[in-house]
């Protein structure tokens, strides 16, 4: 399946890209700010025009998304050529467009590089441990994610408001009476449009989207937050080449635990969306610039909402401590005396600081937001512990990385004292406070602080690693010219000093990318030595392992396959928690219970809970002939029949009480006749 996933990541990368070019640049952008910023539109427009194709009932396709967005990106760029050139003509400049193009040169090799190191990085740490182009994590989320995205390519109904494991509309088979609910599902569409257009496993699109947030929308945002930050010393934006891919906690700790892939993809946005607005409020942009960037950063607010809603509070919390410099510094709060503009600039931020206070608490007691904000994962450890987690990186489940959280360190400092990209240092100390108070308390102040990111320590730590980027980079800067001079000096011949001074340079920074991304090791007489990168990739490997004995382990994978010849397309019976559930997704097997919980609920239907409590006494009990009649059932699955020991063959929300009727059927039962047997697995078929 490898074909089709390098078919489907090249399909995918145009798909992301290409309209968001095409439009960017028609507005005014320039060619690197448009590819940068090109993936907002796809990720905007796509689950806009699913929401709008689903309330009118017109089927999401490859037609009326992709090449309907191609064909405005076509006719913005043709409008735009059409009027530079009747403006070329009237000034009579024809050298205008090679001009911006010389100037935007380096900006384009910097944007190759980034773009180019993540495909490495990617390759190197997530690819190259998949277990096969269709291995998938089994944990609760993703068996949903994956759900998800075989109904949404199935259905031809890609909205946020459409079902997970269903679709809406009645039919008997399923057991539950649905509504529709918004449920952020960006990812998912851009996914199942890659399934209905290459015809490639739900798995291995899964995968595929991943590799692309990752290895080109990630490294591209950063390249333009990192302009934002530092502008134009490109040093310190190569720099980032490195360090961007160098935090455990993203985005590697994203791609398989949760795991929730919808999340991290947002957070690839975040820089993208951030950049926007730096771009927006820099000194000397035209208007029309302003008016562009403007425009670009509202897609970017649609596109984190659509995909994973606590990104725009990270852009946002992120974003504070720039808005505020912009005050303080802002010109026309500065047109009289020093006292008098100090004053007024303070009442500035103080305004603006009250402004965030009242935003923060509306969203916070928003009625949609309540069982986000309310919901809290427990403290972990002591605050002098929290504290060291961040100084050494190893937020939660990731090994310190001492020499990353140096160079945060020396950054930080160069750039306090410096204060090149100061109010970076403060959104770093922000996050970093927020994962503190996650990690080390319980209470209000804690689900007031974090509670838009479910007061979850990982994702905290995802924002907090975005955030020390800018300052890995400054500190990988500063450490590089200090130690190639200190180099230079030990290591001269007789060669001219601007030649051992770039060799120096070239050294160090080969030393650096070594230590940063060095795998795991051992030590003679000591022991093994886990790196973050390191166990990151071994993270990885283990997760999306097929051969693991996990819930759905090898032997039940195989007989899945036969359970699906078998079937076809009728409905099948199971017990979801035994790791059945996970076939709807990767496969397209019929099942009536798709889901890991919420039955017993008063939407749950009368044949569903006559099913899950008595399927056992069919042959006795005629309203259980008649319910499983009612719902066109064909076939009753186990994967586990009879096991005794579940803690290692059942998920953790699996309950005895729920599922009886469906655990006690065996060989004997009456109505059944075995298709399938192997080892504690059955299939039957319903007579």
């Amino acid at each position: 399946m490898w074909d089709q996933f390098f078919i489907a990541y090249a399909f995918g990368a145009v798909a992301l890209f290409l309209p968001g070019v095409l439009l960017f640049k028609a507005i005014g952008l320039k060619w690197a700010e448009a590819v940068a910023a090109a993936p907002l539109a796809m990720c905007a427009a796509l689950p806009v025009l699913a929401i709008l194709y689903g309330k009118v009932g017109i089927p999401c396709s490859f037609a009326n998304t992709f090449l309907l967005l191609i064909m405005v990106g076509f006719l913005a760029m043709a409008a735009r050529m059409g009027i530079r050139a009747k403006w070329r003509k009237r000034i009579g400049s024809g050298s205008i467009a090679l001009q911006r193009v010389v100037s935007c040169r380096r900006d384009v090799v910097l944007l190759l590089g980034f773009a180019a190191f993540g495909i490495i990085a990617t390759g190197y740490v997530f690819v190259l441990n998949l277990d096969g182009a269709a291995s998938f994590v089994q944990e609760y989320d993703n068996m949903e994610h994956l759900s998800r995205i075989r109904t949404f390519a199935s259905s031809g109904d890609w909205s946020c408001f459409a079902q997970a494991y269903y679709v809406v509309g009645g039919d008997s088979s399923i057991p539950f009476a649905l509504s529709s609910n918004f449920y952020p599902s960006a990812w998912h569409a851009f996914a199942a449009m890659l399934v209905s257009t290459l015809g490639i496993p739900v798995a291995v699109s899964a995968n595929v989207v991943n590799a692309l947030f990752v290895s080109l929308v990630f490294p591209c945002g950063i390249w333009w937050l990192l302009k934002g930050v530092f502008g134009d010393d490109w040093k310190i934006v190569a720099c980032g080449i490195l360090c961007a891919f160098a935090f455990a906690a993203f985005p590697w700790k994203l791609t398989w635990w949760g795991p929730i892939f919808p999340n991290m993809a947002a957070l690839c946005l975040f820089p993208i969306s951030a950049a926007t607005f730096i771009a927006l409020l820099r000194d000397r942009e035209p208007v029309s610039r302003r008016i562009s960037f403007a425009a670009v950063f509202a897609l970017g607010l649609i596109a984190m909402l659509l995909m994973q809603p606590n990104a725009v509070f990270t852009c946002g919390v992120f974003l504070v401590p720039f808005c505020i410099r912009r005050i303080w510094t802002a010109p026309l709060l500065k047109t009289t005396g020093a006292s008098s503009g100090k004053a007024r600039a303070a009442v500035g931020v103080a305004v603006f600081s009250a402004f965030v206070v009242v935003v923060w608490a509306f969203a916070f007691n928003l009625p949609i937001m309540a069982p986000t904000v309310e919901f809290s994962w427990g403290s972990f450890a002591g605050k002098s512990q929290a504290i060291a987690n961040v100084l050494l990186l190893s937020f939660r489940e990731t090994p310190a990385q001492p020499v990353l959280g140096a160079l945060v360190i020396v950054g930080a400092a160069h750039m306090i004292r410096s204060g090149k990209g100061r109010w970076a240092v403060a959104s770093y100390a922000i996050m970093c406070l927020m994962y503190i108070v996650s990690a080390s308390t319980d209470g209000a102040i804690k689900q007031v602080l974090t509670g838009f990111w479910y007061t979850d320590p990982m994702r905290l730590a995802a924002n907090a690693a975005i955030s020390g980027i800018p300052l890995a980079c400054m500190g990988l800067l500063v450490s590089i010219r200090s130690f190639a001079k200190i180099f230079a000096r030990w290591c001269s011949r007789g060669l001219p000093s601007a030649r051992m001074r770039t060799g120096s340079v070239v050294f160090m920074a080969m030393l650096a990318a070594v230590l940063l991304y060095y795998p795991n090791f051992a030590v003679q007489g000591i022991g093994s030595v886990q790196t973050g990168i390191g166990a990151a990739r071994t993270s990885l490997e283990a997760a999306y392992s097929t051969s693991a004995d996990n819930v759905l382990n090898p032997e039940e994978r195989e007989f899945l396959q036969k359970v699906q010849e078998v079937a076809g397309s009728e409905l099948v019976v199971n017990e979801p928690n035994d790791g059945s559930a996970f076939a709807y997704g990767i496969s397209g097997l019929n099942l009536y219970y798709r889901g890991f919980d919420g039955y017993g609920g008063s939407n749950e239907t009368e044949a569903s809970r006559l099913i899950r409590l008595h399927l056992n006494k069919m042959g006795e009990d005629p309203s259980v002939r008649d319910a499983l009649d009612a719902i066109g059932a064909a076939y009753v699955l186990q994967l586990d029949q009879g096991d005794d020991d579940r803690s290692n063959r059942y998920f953790f929300t699996y309950d005895e009480a729920v599922w009886a009727g469906i655990d006690a059927v065996d060989d004997g039962t009456p109505g059944l006749e075995t298709v399938l047997s192997e080892g504690d697995m059955r299939l039957y078929r319903i007579v």
